[in-house]
């Protein structure tokens, strides 16, 4: 009977009861692996009495059913299963969790050999990452039954001892499990155990996208469902205790109740392979993550962390003593620690400080440290300040919004990034303890003061020159963005810059604030001279984010930057969205793009272009080589939009949107690959099956800027200002700007139909554009003079003036539809 078919087994009622409670489960991917009809009998029934049930071995859980009617009497899941046990050929006995045994006497002990087989095997493979004290126990006596039932490779992990490198699966090794150390396996068999529906596309996505990128071994929820997870995010956390595969877990913008932190904690008592933990902006319950921290101190944990990210969840004072008493008594190598807006205060870092100052490891291995957007003030920073001089390991510090007391902080000599933005020191400390502070770091390369009122009070102390000395001797990147700086301390600022011999990025965004006097002309010139200048030198800018804002936009005051890097040869991103510029602003770029090979990242939204200057764009577009990164002028294209009202504008519009993005393309395809990524606004589109733009309806834009915490990626700084394009997530509402590191990070634009709008109305052109001619800019017909390609090259004299009188030329004509 044992090789019989289930037609000879069951009966007709009993087949279709059979199927229909199977199918119930097919959610949990159930199967039939085994059917048999055994005497069953448990320990904990008051009568010891067998009764003859019929037996299906599904892929996750043993089913019960009762004879002639089909309907089930009991089941438990593969998980519930601590111990096989057989004395008798044709007897066999499974022990529960719960403690409960069952007894199965089999007609036939091929029937006996089977299930003991298929049980087994069926829990290594949905369990792979188990150690062996938690594997699947096997009693089988006499031992010669063993190798009939398992073949001769079979080694029982009672018998196995993993301190000698036995992996209990014998000469055969472990099972074959797919990908990403069997995952989805373990996942669906977790979700059977806790009878929760799963998250049908994660095994997809992690067999099909994780598993095919074997170097990035991170599990993200972000891109494994998102909130959808939270709802599974208990059998989840089960198959990443147990798994050995990945090497990362990051949980963010998760609503967690208190047994989903519990199932947090429980997981990385256990895991014995990851190396970063990422639990960021996560709803908590209040005085819950002390748990957390409990079970990362534990004796028997063996997690190896070296990363730490807890940024934006509310661990709050009691959380960060737990952190700092777990800091303390590890002894992992914390290398990187991430606490941005973790809703603690001086009390909660007075313990960190602590912990840090009188950890012998944290001293020589924490090199990056984030404590932004939480209240640090005078005693905390005294306490880290101990910490600050005793560490000969920390390179990236980010007090970001802390209210840290620059007094209190003592100089810090390892330091290469620092972010003290957004702190409002006192006018009266700024030439003080704030310089002081800063000069403290001789080899600091990045330095962010975005958000620093009177910052330009300190400009001539921070970047100075005296007898061949300064504060800043090896800044390369500099941010001092949403500054307030006027006018005339921008034209200081330039000066100041042109003169240091390392800077090479620079974030001047949201500046420019104009004073009573008329001050702007100079402002310019001193940036396009510096410009120039440094563009000479072995170590030029290259690059300069400069856009603008509500309380602060150049205008028409933009073009002659634009026109003197004509023939720049060192400046590869530009970024001068938000200055309400024009059709002069497009222009300007597409004579720029024609000369400028250099030039690969630029952004140039909310500029009021129009049609025409979208035409005269993708013209100078049309001659270039080298750009290849644009996020697409959404607000700008849909503003051009919204003037037109012709049909053929519309359509003029969608073409052109397609010939920019086939531009870009080209430009990539011609060169290096740059990874594709999400751009910060979204377009919704109407796409043809040929994947040309056939619409365009309405969008969302949202901020551009990134955590504070980007700082220490390390994009942007250095000598070699190279840009890595790569998606960030959302930052915290509190942030108080982007970081200078971050800004530099910019998405490779994409027109996708995968892209999502609130609204599906296209809307309708309302400006004719009957009879109107297109004149290519330079082209026979328009007044420009043409010049050999070194007069082309505009230089720092140029002024503002001149632009205005060159624009005054060009507005009499008007952009048409065709070159």
């Amino acid at each position: 009977m044992g090789d019989a078919s289930s037609e000879d087994i069951l009966s007709n009622t009993e087949r279709k009861a059979i199927d229909a409670h199977l199918l119930s489960k097919s959610t949990f991917a159930e199967g039939v692996n085994h059917i048999s009809r055994p005497d069953v009998w448990c320990d904990k029934d008051k009568v010891k009495k067998p009764r003859r049930m019929i037996l299906v071995v599904g892929n996750n859980r043993l089913y019960a059913f009762k004879p002639q009617t089909g309907k089930i009497d009991f089941d438990f899941s593969l998980w519930d299963i601590v111990r096989l046990s057989s004395d008798k050929p044709n007897e066999f006995s499974i022990q529960l969790r719960n403690d409960t045994t069952y007894t199965f006497t089999f007609d036939y002990k091929e029937d006996t050999s089977e299930i003991i087989a298929a049980v087994h095997f069926l829990f290594a493979a949905a369990f792979p990452g188990l150690p062996l004290a938690q594997r699947l126990i096997v009693n089988i006596t006499p031992k010669e039954r063993e190798k009939e039932i398992f073949e001769d490779d079979f080694i029982n992990p009672a018998d196995a001892d993993e301190n000698d490198g036995n992996d209990g699966y014998g000469n055969l090794g472990p099972p074959d499990v797919g990908m990403c150390g069997g995952f989805p396996m373990t996942y669906m068999a977790f979700c059977d155990h806790a009878q929760i529906p799963p998250l049908a596309d994660l095994p997809w996505h992690v067999d099909n996208v994780l598993g095919a990128n074997d170097s990035n071994r991170k599990f993200d929820s972000s891109n494994c469902g998102g909130d959808r997870l939270a709802p599974s995010i208990k059998p989840t956390l089960m198959s990443l205790a147990i798994n050995t595969y990945f090497t990362e877990l990051k949980l963010t913008q998760l609503k967690l109740s208190y047994e989903g932190l519990i199932s947090i904690a429980q997981a990385v008592s256990q895991n014995r392979t990851l190396r970063g933990l990422t639990l960021s902006h996560l709803h908590i319950v209040k005085d819950s993550f002390d748990r957390l921290v409990d079970a990362l101190a534990l004796p028997s944990s063996r997690l190896p962390l070296t990363y730490l990210d807890l940024s934006g969840t509310p661990i709050e004072d009691k959380g960060m003593c737990a952190l700092a008493g777990y800091i303390k008594s590890s002894p992992h190598l914390l290398s990187t620690l991430l606490l941005s807006d973790c809703n603690a205060s001086k009390v909660g870092f007075m313990a960190l400080g602590d912990a840090l100052a009188s950890s012998d490891r944290m001293v020589r291995t924490l090199t990056r440290l984030d404590l932004s957007l939480n209240k640090i003030e005078a005693d905390a920073s005294n306490a880290l300040s101990a910490y600050f001089a005793r560490t000969s390991a920390l390179t990236t510090l980010s007090l970001a919004m802390t209210a840290a007391s620059f007094a209190q902080l003592k100089r810090c000599p390892t330091l290469t990034n620092l972010d003290i933005s957004a702190n409002k020191p006192a006018k009266s400390n700024m030439a003080g303890d704030f310089v002081k502070f800063v000069a403290g770091s001789p080899q600091l390369s990045t330095l962010v003061l975005s958000n620093t009122p009177h910052v330009s009070d300190v400009l001539e102390d921070l970047l100075g020159w005296k007898n061949g000395s300064s504060n800043t001797p090896s800044l390369t990147s500099l941010d001092v963005s949403e500054s307030d700086i006027a006018d005339d301390a921008m034209e200081r600022l330039f000066v100041l810059i042109g003169g240091h011999p390392k800077l090479r990025n620079l974030n001047v965004s949201g500046n420019f604030v104009k004073g009573k006097a008329k001050t702007r002309v100079p402002a310019i010139e001193a940036l396009m001279k510096m410009l120039d200048e440094k563009g000479k030198t072995s170590d030029p800018i290259v690059s300069l984010i400069m856009s603008g804002s509500q309380k602060a936009h150049l205008k028409t005051d933009l073009a002659p930057v634009l026109f003197s890097l004509m023939n720049n040869s060192s400046l590869t991103h530009l970024d001068i969205k938000g200055h309400q510029a024009g059709d002069l602003c497009a222009i300007a770029l597409g004579k720029l793009l024609q000369t400028n090979n250099t030039l690969t990242s630029l952004h140039w939204d909310e500029n009021a272009t129009s049609l025409a200057g979208f035409i005269q764009f993708k013209i100078g577009l049309s001659r270039n080589k080298s750009l290849k990164v644009i996020p697409f002028p959404l607000t700008d294209m849909f503003g051009a939009q919204s003037a037109e009202s012709a049909a053929t504008s519309k359509d003029l519009l969608i073409t052109l949107a397609n010939e920019i993005q086939a531009m870009i393309d080209t430009n990539n395809a011609a060169g290096h690959h740059l990874p594709r990524s999400t751009s910060s606004s979204s377009l919704a589109l109407g796409v043809s099956r040929s994947g040309s733009l056939t619409s365009i309806s309405s969008f969302s834009q949202s901020t551009s800027s990134s955590s504070i915490s980007s700082l220490a990626e390390g994009n942007g700084g250095g000598g070699g200002g190279g840009l890595v394009p790569t998606s960030t997530s959302t930052p915290p509402s509190k942030s108080p700007s982007s970081s200078f590191i971050s800004s530099t990070t910019v998405p490779l634009p994409r027109i996708s139909s995968s892209s999502s709008s609130s609204s599906s109305s296209v809307l309708s052109p309302t400006k004719s554009m009957e009879g109107l001619h297109l004149v290519e800019i330079g082209a026979p017909g328009l007044p420009l003079p043409r010049r050999s390609p070194s007069e082309v090259n505009i230089h720092a004299t140029i002024d503002t003036r001149a632009a205005l009188s060159l624009f005054a030329d060009l507005k009499g004509y008007t952009a048409g539809a065709t070159e």
